[in-house]
């Protein structure tokens, strides 16, 4: 998994980087090779900046014994160097955090790189509301969990209101339990009066 950060953005199309919604996600199109273009959406996996946005993407391996090709645009923006440009669309999308009309819990579920647009909305979601905030992720192992630094720095931030939880599959550490991120699961983690994100 590779953090990217986009900045210094030269068409007329796009000026500046904002505003946007944490939440959001943008379009890249980037040629690869004998294919010709190609484009993947990318959840915007920071919150709001004045000059700059990050996605966080996975790169996409091609399975053990399996023949078929590695992710095309994800193995070609991990090979990419600083300086490198590609193209975007501006960021959309209305997957971002609504007013609460409430003091109910605010409730992020996430799975694997589900996290990138689920991060920055909690991260909003602390810095400009009352209600409290549970985030539970899941992921296959403590290894592959994306941006987990990210979501315990927030807690630490807001340790009065935020409460992160993780769930592994197969975990590295003997001592943790495996979990799926069923609905059982899922249900016995989180409260069962709150405003729900899902990614």
């Amino acid at each position: 998994i590779r953090d990217l950060i986009v900045t210094g953005v030269q068409t007329c199309a796009l000026p500046i980087l904002y505003p946007w919604k944490e939440g959001q996600y943008i379009c890249i199109r980037t040629d690869v090779g004998d294919i010709g273009l190609a484009q993947r959406n990318y959840s915007i996996s920071c919150p709001v900046q004045n000059n700059k946005f990050r996605i966080t993407v996975k790169h996409e391996l091609a399975p053990s014994g399996v023949n078929c090709p590695e992710g095309l645009i994800s193995s070609k923006l991990h090979s990419m160097k600083e300086g490198e440009t590609v193209n975007l669309t501006v960021p959309c999308g209305d997957f971002y955090v609504k007013e609460p009309k409430d003091d109910s819990p605010l409730v992020f579920l996430c799975l694997g790189t589900g996290v990138t647009p689920i991060y920055p909305m909690a991260h909003f979601a602390a810095n400009n509301y009352k209600n409290e905030i549970h985030i539970l992720q899941g992921a296959r192992n403590e290894e592959c969990l994306c941006l987990g630094n990210d979501l315990l720095q927030l807690k630490e931030n807001f340790n009065d209101k935020v409460n992160y939880k993780t769930l592994f599959k197969s975990p590295i550490d003997s001592k943790i339990t495996p979990t799926t991120m069923n609905f059982d699961n899922t249900w016995a983690n989180i409260p069962h009066n709150g405003n729900y994100y899902l990614s």
